[in-house]
């Protein structure tokens, strides 16, 4: 299986529900976008998903004073962390594994906040990062001789187009 897909500017106080119940934080405007790429052989995934968060504001009039107070803690960074010129927050969260295993890069997806907001804005489109042939594991190569490959079809796909 090899899939691609975009949802985007779905509005985002409808994540409230998950956010409030996860991270006590609510939503009272802006938008959501995720694009993801993933491929399954074998019973092995490989992919990631790049979740934007865009003009999102926090703090909502129906919070309690502790509610203002975290919302505005959480606020603080939010500000600190966005990207400026897109006003955006974003990052890219890989996964690989066993579909019994899957692990996500957890340093990967916090250095992506700091890439999002510090260096360059992630877009909001897919990357065509991930292809089905990535799927298949080779217990004969390296993680190196298998980054090298891919950037080497990358650059033979670039060239061709």
């Amino acid at each position: 299986m090899d899939v691609s897909f975009a949802l985007e500017d779905a509005d985002v106080t409808s994540l409230n529900p998950f956010t409030r119940h996860y991270s006590g934080i609510d939503f009272e405007s802006g938008t959501f976008g995720l694009y993801s790429e993933i491929a399954i052989a074998d019973g092995y995934f490989k992919g990631y998903m790049k979740p934007l968060l865009k003009d999102s504001k926090l703090i909502g009039k129906d919070d309690g004073v502790l509610g203002v107070i975290w919302e505005g803690f959480v606020g603080f960074f939010k500000f600190v962390l966005k990207n400026q010129s897109t006003d955006t927050i974003a990052t890219k969260i890989p996964m690989e594994g066993d579909l019994n295993n899957i692990q996500s890069g957890v340093l990967t997806t916090i250095g992506g906040i700091f890439k999002n907001g510090w260096i360059s804005a992630f877009k909001g489109e897919i990357d065509d990062d991930i292809e089905f042939k990535d799927a298949f594991t080779d217990k004969e190569l390296t993680r190196k001789e298998k980054r090298a490959l891919r950037k080497e079809e990358r650059e033979a796909k670039k060239n061709k187009d």
